[in-house]
């Protein structure tokens, strides 16, 4: 519950950031970040952040836009199909990689139709197992999985 509190507060805590990077104007069009996520996740958070920063550093508007569903993929598409004119970037996760080899007719592949431009966050990743398990770590989990297979 506390974790979804915190997660809840920092959502909120950046909800302003994404109303400055929106409200400061200049040249040229408005720079998009495409976060492929509903807002309030990690992913969203991430991406307001960067509007944000981005803001501050370019004489155009940036406006983070949601484009959540299919794990990513719809948002992902869409990024896809807009202009190669550097106005519309895509905030993806490690799913950006793993979605192809899940759905292999995906209209997009993660290497020819992206250019990765920065790393902007890192996020742990925990492996977890209910108490009752008799393993402790990676190596023990593997050979019960070896030893009882199913």
């Amino acid at each position: 519950m506390r974790a979804s509190r915190r997660g809840l507060l920092a959502g909120l805590a950046t909800a302003p950031l994404a109303m400055r990077a929106r409200a400061q104007g200049g040249a040229g069009p408005a720079i998009r970040v495409v976060v492929p996520y509903v807002a309030g996740g990690t992913t969203d958070i991430v991406g307001r952040m960067v509007a944000e920063a981005l803001a501050e550093r370019l004489p155009r508007s940036v406006i983070v836009e949601n484009r959540g569903g299919a794990s990513g993929m719809v948002g992902t598409e869409a990024v896809a199909r807009a202009a190669p004119d550097g106005t519309t970037l895509l905030l993806c996760s490690s799913a950006h990689a793993v979605l192809p080899s899940l759905y292999p007719s995906l209209s997009w592949d993660p290497v020819a139709d992206f250019t990765a431009i920065a790393p902007v966050a890192a996020t742990p990743y925990m492996l977890v197992v209910h108490p009752s398990l008799p393993v402790r770590n990676l190596a023990e989990l593997v050979a019960l999985a070896k030893a009882q297979p199913g």
